[in-house]
C-alpha cells in the first residue's frame, strides 16, 4: 500500500524509536499508550513542557578513592617491652595523647648511675668552691708549728755537732811496762783523734740535714696554711666544673631514651594500622602504627584526552557511596606526568570544609567536576528529544493548542467564538455538539472540552543537545517558552493536530556531562505541574466530567 508523506514519516519514527530502544541509544522517544490514543476528528492527545532558560554546566565524572592528606607511620622511640597500649585501630586521638609506653630496666639503672655520677661531681666542686673553715686553718696552723719546733730542735743538735767537732783529742794512758825490762810504748800523736774525729764529722753531717730537711717541712707548713687560708682559684675549679657537665650531659641522654619509652600522637587523627600488642619486645624505630590525619582528600586518574578540561580551583561534587549527602569540593592539584603504567593523570580534589566524620580514607568515591557553564541555555526534557532519520529533533505545538490548554486568548483564528464564550459553554454543558465528559481512569476533576477548539498542529524542529544530565537536556534550536511535547510523539507527523492534556515543568539548571550527540538515558520524568481547568476549552461544549488528565469533552 501506498502511503502519503506524513504517513511515511509517522511510519519512520515508529522504526527510529523501535531501533533507539533496541541498541540503546540515550535520545528518548514518547509515546506508549498515551500516544496512540486519538481523540475525536484526529486529534493526538499530548504531554508537553515549556523550555526553560536556565545555566547549564557541563561537569566531567571521575572515579577515585579518599586518602588523608596527612599519613604518618609512627615508630618507638626506645626499645623495651610493650606496658601500656592506650589505642585501638580505628580510634580517634588528639595531638599529644599517650599511645603506647614501653619498659626497660637496664636504662632505669643506668639513669641511677648517672644520677649519683652527678651528685659526686657536684660535691667536690662545692666543697673547692666553698671559703676556708676556721678547723682547716688551725689544723694548718699547729702543722706550722709543728714543723717550727722540729727545725729549732735540729739546728739545736746541729750547734752541739759542730762544739764537738771542734773541742782538742783526749790523750791515751800510757800502757804498761812490758816484761823484759823493755822500753814503754807511746802513743803517736794524733792517733787517738783517728777513731774520734770521724765520729765528730759524721755527727755534723746528720745533724746539718736534719736542719735541711726541717726547713722544708716548716716551708711545706706554711704552704699548706697559706692555702687553706686562700680562696680557691679558677684553674683549680675548672677540672672540677668539666667533671659536673660531663655527668650531667650522660645523665640527659639515658633521661631522653627513657622519655621516648612513651609514645605520644604528632597530631590529631585516627589510628589506621596497629602491630604492637602489650609484652611484645620492641626496638627503637620499629613502626608500631599509622595515623591518619583529619584532612581528606579525593585521588582520582584522568584520561589524557581528558586531563586538559581540568584545572585547579575548579568546582566539583564529592559523592562516597552510602553518604548522607554530596559534599562540594575544588580541584586543588593536576599532575603534569602521566603514570607510566596507566597513562592517566592524577587529580586530587580537596572538599571546601572540613570533612565530616564519615569520610573515611580508602573509601571508594566519585566526582563531578564543572568544566564550562552557559548562563542563557534552553532547557527541555531529555525525553522530548526524538531521533528521525538519525538526527536529533523534537515536535513543538503551535500556540494555539498551547493556549487552549492553559485556558487564556487564543488567537482570532480560532473557529466559533471566543475562547472565553466557549469556556464559559463548557462550564455549562450548553456546547453544540458537547457530550457529557467520561468517567477516567484515575480521578482528577477537570472541564471537558470540545476538540476543535483545543486543537492545535505541531512541527517538527531539528536541534542539537549540548549537555545532559539524563533528565534534563541544553539544545539549541528553540526558544525559551516553547512547548516542546514529552509524551505522545511516537504517532506523530509535521502538521498534526494536538490536544494538551498535561504541562510539565522544566528545571532551570542543570549540571551533566556534554553529549556530543548521544544523550544519557533519562532518569526521571520530568514533574507534571497540573493540566489547568480541562484539557482544551472547545466550541462545541461539554460537561462536567473527570479524566486522568482534565478528561476529553
Amino acid at each position: 500500500m501506498e502511503m502519503t508523506p506524513s504517513r511515511a514519516t509517522k511510519v519512520l519514527a515508529i522504526a527510529a524509536a523501535a531501533a533507539l530502544v533496541g541498541t540503546g541509544t540515550a535520545y528518548a522517544v514518547g509515546g506508549g499508550h498515551k500516544g496512540a490514543a486519538k481523540a475525536r476528528a484526529g486529534v493526538t492527545a499530548v504531554e508537553v513542557a515549556r523550555a526553560t532558560s536556565g545555566t547549564a554546566a557541563s561537569a566531567l565524572s571521575l572515579s577515585g578513592s579518599v586518602v588523608s592528606t596527612s599519613s604518618l607511620p609512627v615508630a618507638a622511640g626506645a626499645a623495651g617491652r610493650v606496658s601500656v597500649l592506650d589505642v585501638s585501630l580505628g580510634q580517634s586521638v588528639s595531638a599529644g595523647q599517650t599511645l603506647m609506653s614501653v619498659s626497660n630496666p637496664v636504662l632505669q639503672a643506668q639513669l641511677a648511675a648517672a644520677q649519683a655520677a652527678v651528685g659526686t661531681a657536684q660535691a667536690k666542686l662545692g666543697a673547692a668552691e666553698s671559703p676556708p673553715s676556721g678547723a682547716s686553718m688551725a689544723v694548718a696552723a699547729d702543722g706550722v708549728a709543728k714543723a717550727q719546733a722540729t727545725l729549732g730542735a735540729a739546728q739545736s743538735a746541729y750547734q752541739q755537732a759542730v762544739v764537738a767537732a771542734q773541742a782538742p783529742a783526749t790523750q791515751t794512758p800510757p800502757a804498761a811496762t812490758s816484761k823484759g825490762g823493755g822500753s814503754p810504748s807511746t802513743t803517736s800523736p794524733g792517733s787517738g783523734q783517728g777513731s774520734s774525729g770521724q765520729g765528730s764529722q759524721a755527727q755534723l753531717a746528720s745533724a746539718a740535714e736534719a736542719v735541711a730537711v726541717a726547713q722544708a717541712g716548716l716551708t711545706l707548713a706554711k704552704a699548706q696554711a697559706a692555702q687553706a687560708q686562700a680562696p680557691p682559684s679558677s684553674a683549680s675549679l675548672a677540672p672540677l666544673a668539666a667533671a659536673v657537665i660531663q655527668a650531667q650531659a650522660a645523665e640527659a641522654v639515658i633521661g631522653t631514651e627513657i622519655a621516648q619509652e612513651s609514645l605520644t600522637a604528632p597530631f590529631a587523627g585516627t589510628v589506621s594500622s596497629l602491630s604492637a600488642v602489650v609484652g611484645q619486645t620492641v626496638t627503637a624505630g620499629t613502626t608500631v602504627l599509622t595515623l591518619d590525619g583529619t584532612g581528606m582528600s579525593i585521588q582520582a586518574p584522568v584520561s589524557q584526552a581528558s586531563v586538559s578540561l581540568v584545572h585547579d580551583g575548579e568546582a566539583a561534587t564529592l559523592s562516597v557511596l552510602g553518604a548522607p549527602s554530596a559534599l562540594p569540593a575544588t580541584v586543588t592539584a593536576v599532575s603534569p606526568s602521566a603514570s607510566p603504567s596507566s597513562l592517566t593523570f592524577d587529580v586530587t580534589l580537596s572538599p571546601v570544609s572540613p570533612p565530616p566524620s564519615w569520610l573515611h580514607p580508602g573509601e571508594a568515591a566519585t566526582a563531578s567536576v564543572v568544566t564550562s557553564s552557559t548562563p542563557a541555555a534552553v532547557l527541555v526534557p531529555a525525553i522530548s528529544i526524538v531521533s528521525l532519520n538519525g538526527h536529533p529533533q523534537i515536535f513543538v505545538v503551535s500556540a494555539r493548542a498551547r493556549t487552549a490548554a492553559t485556558g487564556g486568548s487564543t488567537s482570532a483564528a480560532t473557529p466559533k467564538g471566543s475562547a472565553a464564550a466557549q469556556a464559559k459553554n463548557a462550564h455549562k454543558g450548553k456546547g453544540k455538539k458537547g457530550k457529557k465528559g467520561k468517567k477516567g481512569k484515575k480521578g482528577g476533576k477537570g472541564q471537558g472540552a470540545g476538540v476543535k477548539g483545543g486543537a492545535g498542529t505541531v512541527s517538527l524542529v531539528d536541534v542539537t543537545p549540548s549537555v545532559s544530565d539524563g533528565s534534563t537536556t541544553e539544545v539549541s534550536g528553540v526558544s525559551p517558552g516553547a512547548a516542546v511535547v514529552v509524551a505522545g510523539q511516537t504517532y506523530l507527523a509535521t502538521g498534526d493536530r494536538v490536544r494538551v492534556t498535561a504541562t510539565l515543568t522544566v528545571p532551570t539548571s542543570l549540571t551533566g556531562s556534554s553529549v556530543g550527540g548521544i544523550l544519557t538515558a533519562p532518569s526521571a520524568a520530568p514533574t507534571k505541574t497540573g493540566t489547568g481547568a480541562g484539557a482544551a476549552t472547545g466550541a462545541a461544549g461539554g460537561g462536567a466530567g473527570k479524566g486522568a488528565a482534565g478528561g476529553a469533552g
